[in-house]
């Protein structure tokens, strides 16, 4: 895509390791200044994760722990914060802490009320929530992002990975998928957030597969239960003249293939998944017509997940679809860098 540098690319979060030992605590603090450096947080839905920023932006170290004892409130967002980098605070008094997706991890009577859709992205520091913890320093906040109305919207664990979206590329207008839990797409019009529209796809089939693995919805297109051709099938009905009598009448059809002969029994999953897929991208055209072909697509998400949406994208009429890699990462160092020019004081 024109106008469009290509990020670099750190080790994703997926393959970090927990809390280091102190010995390798020490050991990795000795290329951090004592005098400044910047904590970002993040949370999706099974971990809390802390980034160490280097003053150029990359990661030198991250760790997780578990966000179940969070959530149900056995362990106060504070105490998982020292416990998973107490020795990156004190070996650095002037950390700055900041964070995003972490609405869920506070009391209800602490937690920031999310920014109303539509609004504008800059300045960024406008956007940060100060909340004070108990023996930390001041966590700068990135609230959730909301849209009311009959169809009602949040971004929660997306936040920081639209900032970071957006500051990876100068392209005007642009369409981000978020390709989470649930899907959520965002219209940029600039640095304006201008409608929200979400998708529960993935949830729709986990249960019609019964299963309640997340990944369910995304098998690799490796594994002996995922089927190209299916899944293509499953895009073309979507994109027929069946598609008039709606999701709920395609989404019977995969039994009735199978015992007409159109369908192998083996192949209904990846069938269903292309049909859901396609019903999301024709509600996702009716919603933004004047998107395709020409606004720039940025997918935020897992690769297998991705590189499917970009295949179904592109057979839909959009003609720049990309990848956004460590997006969150990238919108984490945004707000962070905004605590050097000023941030707000916390109230109380």
């Amino acid at each position: 895509m024109a106008g469009t540098p290509q990020p670099v690319i750190p080790p994703a979060l997926a393959g970090d390791a927990g809390p280091a030992t102190d010995k390798g605590r020490l050991l990795a603090m000795d290329s951090v200044s004592p005098a400044r450096h910047w904590i970002g947080l993040l949370a999706d839905s099974e971990d809390l994760h802390v980034l160490r920023f280097a003053e150029d932006g990359q990661v030198p170290e991250r760790r997780k722990i578990a966000a179940a004892p969070i959530l149900r409130g056995s362990t106060p967002l504070a105490d998982a914060i020292n416990e998973l980098c107490s020795d990156w605070l004190q070996y650095s008094p002037a950390t700055a802490l900041v964070g995003a997706g972490l609405n869920a991890l506070l009391p209800a009577d602490t937690a920031p009320a999310p920014i109303e859709v539509p609004f504008e992205l800059a300045p960024l520091a406008r956007l940060l929530r100060p909340i004070r913890q108990p023996g930390l320093p001041d966590l700068h906040l990135l609230p959730d992002f909301a849209q009311n109305g009959i169809l009602p919207g949040r971004i929660d664990h997306g936040t920081a990975a639209l900032l970071g979206v957006r500051s990876s590329t100068d392209e005007a207008d642009l369409l981000v998928g978020l390709l989470g839990e649930q899907h959520q797409w965002v219209r940029l019009d600039r640095q304006r957030v201008r409608r929200l529209v979400s998708f529960i796809t993935p949830s729709l089939q986990r249960l019609l597969s019964g299963s309640a693995d997340q990944s369910a919805d995304t098998p690799t297109d490796t594994s002996a239960d995922w089927h190209a051709g299916a899944f293509d099938f499953g895009l073309a009905v979507a994109r027929g003249e069946e598609q008039q009598a709606g999701m709920l009448a395609s989404l019977g059809s995969p039994q009735a293939l199978v015992r007409s002969g159109q369908l192998a029994a083996t192949e209904q999953g990846s069938f269903r998944h292309g049909l859901l897929i396609g019903h999301e991208l024709l509600g996702l055209k009716r919603m933004e017509p004047d998107a395709a072909p020409h606004c720039p697509v940025i997918l935020v998400g897992p690769e297998d997940r991705c590189l499917r949406y970009a295949r179904a994208l592109q057979l839909f009429g959009f003609e720049h679809v990309e990848r956004a890699r460590q997006a969150a990462e990238r919108g984490l160092w945004q707000l962070a860098r905004t605590l050097d020019h000023g941030a707000p004081e916390p109230a109380g």
